[in-house]
């Protein structure tokens, strides 16, 4: 996938994104600030560039901005599971 953005030959969407971070489709209506970016990136085509950074830096911020949802997806599974826990010992 990196090597396409870079190439330009990909299109920048929800759908791809979420494929990108290893998370579930629906993820993402929690995030407003990544589903804009995402809009901003289709906004400019099939270039894969967001406003002046190059196609090699979209990728790594969002693979860092993904990363980041994966890591707040599993700390919230581990706060359900305790007080899921929690709750039954009471």
């Amino acid at each position: 996938m990196k090597k396409k953005v870079a190439n330009g030959k990909m299109k920048i969407n929800r759908s791809t994104v979420d494929k990108e971070a290893n998370l579930s489709v629906g993820i993402l209506r929690n995030h407003e600030d990544v589903v804009l970016a995402i809009k901003s990136a289709s906004s400019l085509g099939n270039s894969g560039i967001v406003g002046t950074l190059e196609p090699n830096d979209a990728a790594r911020s969002y693979e860092r901005k993904g990363k980041k949802l994966k890591l707040e997806v599993r700390e919230q599974a581990r706060l359900q599971t305790k007080h899921y826990d929690n709750a039954k010992r009471e």
